[in-house]
């Protein structure tokens, strides 16, 4: 069974291949139905009653450029904020909704489009972020670094910034933006392997002030931890990722390690709101395929990685009216809990960017019906606030594919505001492909 389903005119076209059937399509005088009578009285209780609706909110911690709706398959309409957090109503009178937000940035050359497809029964709550670039002026730090030596090197991660120093250069600066920041220092005896982590919380970074570290007589030594692949082909390459967030406002990487093997802060020097980031993955060069497991531990664990399999998506050419809108085919039910198809294009004049991302979720393809689900890019472009420039056009474009699994399901790959204490113990699956298209 295929079903074509046009996203943004309030149609859904239905064909059922190799079903006969028998009769007139063409309804008689009186209505669908019914005679004259019975139409009126129907049109006269929509009116008096119209079907209830849910109150579905997209929020944002960012302020967005462009918000949009739609009601099951009907018209896309403009969406208006309401409070300092960005939050839009959508009331939903069936199963399905879209949402349609736009991050720019503050030259006006970059837009990114993403269209949210999922049902009541899913979640009726979507956070989203844009990533703001920082706002803060950065300032620059100075110190020494001692406990160093031969070929050992050190790494300084503050505020999102970096430094390093070296046995034979043992001075480091950093440019992170003033505050309040936790400082922390890696010898490293071989990138990523490191022997010893310096942390000092809380501390004051402003203009000119000066950190000198001691690996000798301060720090501590990370543990090591280990991922189990299960899934891997013979022909993948594996690695592991570690990412370390945490209250002090500083997140930084504490590397990407080939073997199955990680490493970690040690739980005694944690402090509330860390927590470790740990995606193990493979990809596969010939494919362009990668497949990842994420794991999020405040304190970090020894786990096994089942990587995800690919899942069936294709991407052809579609509509042309009003912009470039390319054709998605996928299976349904979905065999992932959302998925996603990104499309990015770069122009040279003018100089500026645009990336439209469509995310679908198990619910609402399994609402359009099994088999193959047939989806075109929508058409924005009648709803207030839109702008032209933004459309996809003819052309070469980076395309990614993304299936994606959260074991909370898919209201939690709907949120960007999870706490650490919900995030402690989850697990995220991805499959992604990239390649390039030209349309």
């Amino acid at each position: 069974m295929r079903r074509s389903i046009v996203v943004g005119y309030g149609l859904l076209l239905a064909a059922a291949v190799g079903c006969g059937g028998g009769g007139s399509s063409t309804p008689d005088a009186g209505g669908v139905g019914g005679d004259a009578g019975t139409l009126d009285a129907a049109v006269e209780t929509a009116v008096d009653h119209p079907p209830p609706s849910t109150p579905v909110t997209l929020s944002s911690s960012d302020a967005l450029v462009f918000a949009a709706g739609q009601d099951g398959d009907g018209a896309w309409r403009q969406l208006t904020g309401a409070g300092t957090a960005g939050s839009y109503v959508l009331d939903v009178t069936g199963a399905r909704y879209g949402f349609a937000y736009g991050c720019g940035n503050a030259a006006g050359d970059n837009i990114s489009i993403t269209i949210i497809h999922a049902t009541v029964a899913e979640t009726a709550r979507v956070t989203v972020a844009c990533g703001a670039a920082a706002t803060e002026t950065p300032v620059t730090i100075t110190g020494t670094v001692a406990g160093l030596s031969g070929m050992q090197t050190a790494q300084i991660d503050v505020g999102g910034r970096s430094g390093t120093a070296t046995a034979a250069a043992p001075g480091y600066s950093v440019m992170p933006p003033a505050g309040m920041r936790d400082l922390f220092a890696r010898r490293l005896v071989g990138a990523p392997t490191f022997d010893r982590m310096i942390r000092r919380n809380a501390v004051t970074i402003a203009a000119g002030a000066t950190f000198d570290l001691d690996f000798a007589t301060e720090g501590f030594a990370p543990e090591t931890r280990t991922v189990t692949f299960q899934g891997a082909a013979a022909t993948d390459t594996t690695s592991v990722l570690v990412i370390f967030r945490n209250a002090g406002g500083s997140p930084f990487s504490t590397g990407s390690f080939p073997s199955g093997t990680y490493l970690a802060i040690p739980a005694a020097e944690l402090r509330a709101g860390d927590y470790h980031s740990v995606v193990a993955g493979v990809s596969d060069a010939f494919s362009g395929t990668t497949r990842r497991v994420r794991r999020i531990f405040t304190g970090a664990m020894n786990f096994t990685a089942l990587l995800p399999e690919p899942q069936p998506i294709s991407v052809g050419p579609g509509m042309t009216v009003p912009y470039l809108r390319p054709r998605l085919e996928l299976a349904s039910p979905l065999g992932a809990d959302r998925d996603d198809v990104t499309f990015s294009q770069a122009e040279t004049a003018p100089v500026r960017t645009r990336t439209w991302s469509v995310q679908i979720t198990r619910g609402w393809a399994a609402a359009a019906g099994t088999g193959t689900v047939e989806y075109f890019v929508p058409d924005l472009s009648a709803v207030v606030g839109y702008q032209a420039w933004w459309g996809l056009t003819a052309g070469s474009t980076q395309l990614q594919l993304f299936s994606n699994w959260s074991d909370a399901g898919v209201a939690d790959l709907l949120r960007a505001d999870q706490t650490v204490a919900e995030l402690d113990g989850r697990e995220y699956k991805i499959v992604q492909t990239s390649t390039e298209l030209v349309f």
